[in-house]
């Protein structure tokens, strides 16, 4: 059996890819604390500094097993695809109890 490699070249990595993904823990620090705040937030930067490696293989499986519904999307048509993306989790929005 060939070894999975642990880096995934110039693609993001993915949330499967969570145990490889490592050294951003102050950056993943302070978004879980501000969404502590909120249930919001957003995070900016510029092309290529690791923006959707920290969400997928960090924030999203750190949430995910607090049991937090996460939609991703990505900032293109940023309306039509936060449509997409909250229609694709399986919660009724309000049946929250």
């Amino acid at each position: 059996m060939k070894p999975r490699n642990p880096f995934p070249g110039i693609r993001p990595f993915r949330e499967d890819e969570g145990e490889f993904f490592f050294g951003r823990d102050h950056q993943l620090s302070e978004l879980l604390a501000k969404l502590g705040l909120g249930s919001f937030v957003a995070v900016v930067g510029t092309s290529g500094c690791g923006k959707s490696s920290l969400i997928k293989a960090g924030l999203v499986p750190r949430l995910s097993r607090e049991n937090w519904l996460v939609p991703v999307f990505r900032p293109q048509n940023p309306l039509e695809n936060l449509r997409i993306a909250l229609e694709s989790i399986p919660f009724e929005f309000g049946d929250h109890e």
